[in-house]
This record gives structure tokens, C-alpha cells and sequence, in this order.
């Protein structure tokens, strides 16, 4: 028969394994999610190249950006700052799972 220390000592275990399990699969999530739009940016990329689209062609019409032949640069520029972000948000998730591994491990990595 196990005693009461003993049985909140295996709870916090299972806890802290739980919430790793959970911070693995939100960052394999985020890098998956990064990758697809980091594809889907390269796909349109070549879709406008082929397209005829020239910035040379556009003419700049102050805050109308959407004019003419503009709209898939605007796409593009949304979907680069949405992979960015999702790269900075993986590196940062990645990093602190890092630094709890060693503080749990009693390494210290400079």
C-alpha cells in the first residue's frame, strides 16, 4: 500500500509528463502549420511568376493597394508575416521546452 506522499508524488509526475506530452503535440502542430503555409506561400509565388503579374506593370495608387494586379502581392506578404510569426512562436515553444527538460534534468546548457 502506497503512502499519501508517495501517491501525490506519482500525481505530479503523471501531471508534468501529461502537460510535456501536450506541449510536444502543440509544437508539431505549429511546425506543420508553419511548413504548409510556408508551401502554400512558395505555391503562389510561382503561380504569380507564371501569371504574367510584373510589379513593373502596377501602378502605385497611394493607400489602394488592392488595385489592378496587387492583390496577390498583398496575399503573399500575409501569408510570409503568418509563417513568421508561426516559426517565431515554434522557436520559442521549442526553446522553453528546452529549458524545462535541462531545469528538470539539473542540466544547464549555455
Amino acid at each position: 500500500m502506497m503512502h499519501e506522499d508517495e501517491m501525490i508524488l506519482r500525481m505530479h509526475e503523471r501531471a508534468a509528463q501529461k502537460r510535456a506530452e501536450k506541449e510536444r503535440r502543440i509544437l508539431a502542430a505549429a511546425g506543420g502549420g508553419g511548413a504548409a503555409l510556408i508551401a502554400l506561400l512558395v505555391g503562389i509565388i510561382i503561380r504569380l511568376d507564371k501569371g504574367g503579374h510584373s510589379i513593373s506593370k502596377m501602378s502605385f495608387a497611394g493607400a489602394s493597394l488592392l488595385g489592378n494586379d496587387v492583390g496577390g502581392y498583398v496575399l503573399i506578404a500575409l501569408i510570409a508575416f503568418l509563417a513568421g510569426v508561426t516559426i517565431a512562436v515554434v522557436c520559442y515553444r521549442y526553446r522553453k521546452l528546452k529549458e524545462t527538460q535541462n531545469s528538470s534534468s539539473g542540466r544547464h546548457d549555455s
